[in-house]
């Protein structure tokens, strides 16, 4: 009893302390919880402040889009009607309702959407916002203004553009629908200030159209100065805290105030709150603690810390709960604890042979969470992007891969309609070149805001061989064509120069046959042939005769060119090589487009007495006339006044032909440089070029030949290719990549 008696003694007194020191310490308590009440005030303020930014600097993007349109449409150089469509069409395209001016670099009004006649040629070369425009770099954000004869706000949004300075009117109205959308109380406000403080907009409408000028503030001073945050300030003699914000890059401002009698008037409600529920919690606790025994209260605690321990997945805790009566809750704990071991033990396992099955794909493969991050990510998945497993996990794809930025809308999509998204030829570059991916976003389930699984296929293997293949078949085609029509002009041409022939010896004093029908005709022989040289008949028949000898050559080397190359390789002189790519070059239409190849010089500096090389002389002649008909379009593009000429220099070493060909270009950038020999990499407009041309240079002289081809160049200084080939015929060999030295 005396035993018994001592420990309730104890409690009592132990609890009595704690009574007491509960008290002592409510004001320390309540000291901090008002400190957190006031952060969580400042913190809310701000976040408001940073929401309507947010929501200001979409509305300002949308119009500085329509600007940059705007110039993009004008970059052509137009006027009159067409600068008046222009203009509409942004207006239209972009959906804005503001008014659109177009002015002149004198301030004169070129253009008005919607369209107004009475705006046009006004001078508006006095207005800040013109005068501004001209010399600033983006977008000039002016002060807010009140049209007269409407009683609305306005303010304009002015930038370069070619040909002038294009400007939009913005309804300022539209702010303060913005900033009415905010919660605000009783003596505080929210509002949008321009850079001198001037309001724009405000939750009352009323005010905005007073352009109160709120510079006095001094979290409107700071935040001229770049501030954003919240601070203690005083608007009407009234002491507060606003918060601000920046809106963009535009110099405007989100100004969120609220007087510290609204602010803070929880906290001294809580005051009395807490120092009443303290006097009773403790009246409460002494009360309801003295009629519990330290022997009901050890078992509890002990069984709790055991609770706790498999509740942080330690499922070895042998659960004694010490009394009697608690041994059937004991049991039930332990039934539950070896469920729970086991359904843990399960769910690994299914994490497992789900991440096995993922790794065993080929494709791309990353799932998410509900919140978009990444959960899983395969073999496939790091290999491509080069980010290991454990550092994706946890993370959004575009913060994991800045380059799955672009797939993000497809991810936000399938996780908020519950439906799949597929995005076809996505090109993107994981740092191993430009790769085009197939991009397939599928929900894990059909509720809305599900987590989602991002498959990507690289197809870009797939994409070039069938752009190869279609365009190997199309110069088949064109080939069988040039050789039926080659076969087709051979029949005439041969009759003309025959006949050409025929005519010259029909009119020759030496033949017998001739002399005998002019002595029956009655024509004197010697006097009709003096009568046709005189008039250069002679000659004409021998130009036929040459033309047609010529026009059949280059029918030959069409038929030649045009045979389906075989994979014989046979010895051929250098220089006959070289004549005949240049032979082909003369006669290409796409060159004669551009540039006549015959006005270009051709000069020539051929070793004597090289050895013949073992080609395929279909190869290398498609090699040569690619590089001069490269060599042909740079110079017909340059814009330099210096002569085009090309330079074929041949020379031999130990165990190789060398066939260095250059030009007097433009020459090639270093960046561009890099990538000359990759497949489908070309600078030329859509339909011009394929990409392709170099590229199959490339692997015709180093794979089918055992050969080298370099490059160099440099801007304004022309471009030079060295061709390399065995004297020895070597066995093909396989491609070792796209890039390829530069030559010294």
């Amino acid at each position: 009893m005396p035993s018994s008696s001592s420990l309730r003694f104890r409690l009592i007194a132990g609890l009595a302390m704690l009574a007491c020191l509960g008290v002592g310490l409510e004001f320390a308590v309540f000291g901090r919880i008002a400190e957190r009440i006031r952060e969580d005030v400042a913190r809310r303020n701000q976040e408001l402040a940073h929401a309507l930014a947010g929501e200001v600097a979409i509305v300002l993007s949308h119009r500085e889009y329509a600007l940059r349109a705007l110039s993009k449409q004008l970059e052509g150089g137009v006027s009159g009607k067409e600068l008046q469509k222009a203009v509409s069409d942004v207006q239209r395209f972009t959906g804005e309702r503001e008014l659109f001016l177009m002015l002149d670099n004198k301030g004169i009004v070129q253009a008005v959407a919607p369209p107004n006649p009475d705006l046009l040629g006004m001078d508006y070369s006095s207005q800040p916002f013109f005068v501004k425009a001209l010399g600033a770099q983006g977008a000039v954000y002016s002060e807010s203004v009140i049209a007269s004869q409407s009683s609305a706000a306005s303010a304009t949004i002015s930038a370069r553009v070619p040909g002038g300075v294009a400007v939009i009117q913005l309804r300022v109205g539209e702010l303060s629908e913005l900033a009415m959308v905010l919660p605000h109380t009783h003596g505080g406000f929210t509002a949008v200030v321009d850079d001198k403080g001037v309001v724009l907009g405000h939750c009352m409408p009323q005010v905005a159209l007073q352009r109160e000028n709120l510079s006095n503030l001094e979290s409107v001073r700071r935040g001229k100065e770049g501030f954003e945050g919240t601070i203690p300030d005083v608007y009407n003699g009234e002491s507060g805290i606003a918060s601000v914000s920046p809106v963009g890059k535009s110099g405007w401002q989100v100004v969120v105030y609220e007087p510290n009698s609204h602010a803070y008037m929880s906290v001294r409600s809580l005051y009395s709150y807490t120092l009443v529920g303290v006097i009773v919690v403790g009246l409460l606790s002494v009360l309801i603690m003295y009629a519990f025994q330290a022997q009901l209260l050890r078992p509890i605690a002990t069984f709790s810390s055991q609770a706790r321990a498999v509740a942080k997945g330690d499922f070895s805790v042998d659960i004694a709960p010490g009394v009697q009566e608690f041994e059937p809750l004991a049991e039930s704990f332990r039934i539950m604890v070896g469920d729970l071991k086991a359904r843990e033990h399960a769910l690994k396992e299914s994490r497992r042979r789900i991440s096995s099955i993922m790794d065993a794909m080929p494709s791309f493969l990353a799932s998410t969470d509900s919140a978009l991050r990444i959960e899983l990510w395969n073999h496939e998945a790091e290999k491509l992007t080069g980010v290991a497993a454990s550092m994706a996990r946890g993370r959004t794809p575009q913060e994991a891969v800045k380059q799955l930025a672009v797939v993000q809308p497809a991810l936000e999509q399938a996780s908020r309609a519950g439906i799949a998204v597929k995005w076809e030829k996505v090109t993107m570059d994981f740092g191993q070149g430009r790769r085009i991916i197939d991009v397939l976003v599928y929900p894990v389930s059909v509720e809305e805001n599900a987590g989602v699984v991002l498959r990507l296929d690289d197809i870009t293997d797939r994409i070039r061989m069938e752009e190869v293949m279609v365009h190997s078949e199309k110069m088949m085609t064109v080939g069988g064509l040039a050789a039926g029509m080659a076969h087709e002009i051979n029949n005439p041409l041969g009759g003309i120069i025959m006949s050409a022939q025929n005519l010259a010896r029909r009119l020759s004093t030496d033949l017998p046959a001739n002399q005998e029908a002019a002595r029956e005709a009655g024509i004197d022989l010697a006097s009709l042939k003096r009568y046709l040289e005189k008039r250069g008949v002679f000659e004409k028949v021998e130009s036929i005769r040459e033309l047609g000898s010529r026009a059949g050559k280059i029918v030959s080397n069409m038929l030649g060119f045009s045979r389906r190359s075989h994979s014989g390789y046979i010895p051929v002189k250098v220089e006959d090589l070289v004549e005949r790519a240049l032979d082909l070059a003369a006669n290409d239409y796409d060159l004669i487009k551009k540039i006549d190849f015959k006005k270009i010089r051709v000069r020539r500096d051929c070793a004597p007495g090289m050895e013949e090389v073992p080609v395929n002389r279909n190869q290398i002649e498609q090699v040569f006339l690619n590089l001069f008909k490269n060599a042909a379009q740079a110079m017909a593009d340059a814009d330099g006044q210096e002569a085009p000429e090309i330079t074929i220099r041949t020379w031999q070493t130990e165990d190789e032909a060398k066939i260095e060909i250059s030009d007097n270009g433009p020459g090639i950038a270093q960046e561009v440089l890099d990538h000359i020999f990759e497949p489908f990499f070309t600078t030329k407009e859509v339909g011009q070029g394929t990409g392709l041309g170099l590229s199959v240079s490339y692997y015709i002289i180093t794979t089918m030949h055992g050969g080298t081809i370099e490059v160099a160049s440099e801007p304004g200084q022309g471009t030079r290719f060295i061709v390399s080939l065995p004297l020895v015929a070597r066995a093909p060999r396989t491609a070792s990549g796209a890039s390829a030295g530069h030559a010294a």
